[in-house]
């Protein structure tokens, strides 16, 4: 970084892209993705999932890979980034 120069991380501009978690669903079927709470379901307490923020859509979708490694489309969520 040279020096002198200042980062203003109030204003970080997002640009189009994705942002990728893995997290694991907790005893009541939520998962937590940036300090929020997602509900997956039930079924999927203890398991781990994938979940990607879409910025240029945004859009946040909740993917599971099953023992075969299939990807399944648990559910998506507006998410709206101000």
């Amino acid at each position: 970084m040279k020096r002198g120069f200042k980062l203003d991380l109030k204003n970080i501009p997002l640009l189009p892209g994705k942002i990728h978690f893995i997290r694991i669903v907790d005893s009541n079927g939520n998962v937590s993705v940036l300090n929020e709470s997602f509900h997956v379901g039930v079924e999927y307490i203890g398991e781990y999932i994938w979940a990607t923020i879409d910025i240029g859509l945004q859009l946040l979708t909740i993917l599971y890979n099953d023992e075969e490694m299939i990807v399944h489309e648990i559910i998506r969520y507006n998410y709206k980034i101000d």
